[in-house]
């Protein structure tokens, strides 16, 4: 199993890192849940609004957020990121299948921020995560 460097759940007890999954759609969520925890990940919530999101993430601090940009709701997922980040510095992957000038530009304004385009794969995350995180080890 891969794990983090900089702590998952092993040997020595320490807390696995901590996930929420922000997406519209259940079944890409499970996906994506399975691609977390073949990275060390314990996903910590679904959610599917962003005003959800923000309260999820303030509460529960992740050490990582996967999110859609169209969700369901007034709250687009960069609205609910910018939210967040005004509270916490975690880093977020946006995910989506809208991949418009004007939504990568305001992603690219947010601090620690990474953007897939619909369709992703395991290996997509594992590099955004590791840009975003740091190196993986075997």
């Amino acid at each position: 199993m891969e794990e983090f460097l900089t702590g998952s759940s092993g040997p020595t007890g320490q807390q696995k890192p901590k996930a929420l999954i922000v997406e519209n759609n259940m079944i890409l969520s499970l996906l994506y849940e399975t691609y977390l925890e073949q990275l060390g990940f314990e996903v910590i919530d679904h959610l599917v609004y962003g005003r959800h999101a923000v309260d999820r993430a303030v509460m529960t601090c992740p050490d990582l957020i996967l999110m859609d940009i169209l969700l369901d709701g007034p709250m687009d997922g960069i609205e609910a990121a910018r939210a967040i980040s005004q509270n916490l510095d975690v880093p977020i992957i946006f995910i989506t299948a809208h991949s418009d000038t004007e939504r990568k530009e305001r992603v690219a304004r947010l601090r620690q921020a990474a953007f897939l385009e619909k369709p992703i794969n395991f290996e997509q995350v594992r590099i955004e995560v590791e840009k975003l995180m740091g190196p993986i080890q075997n």
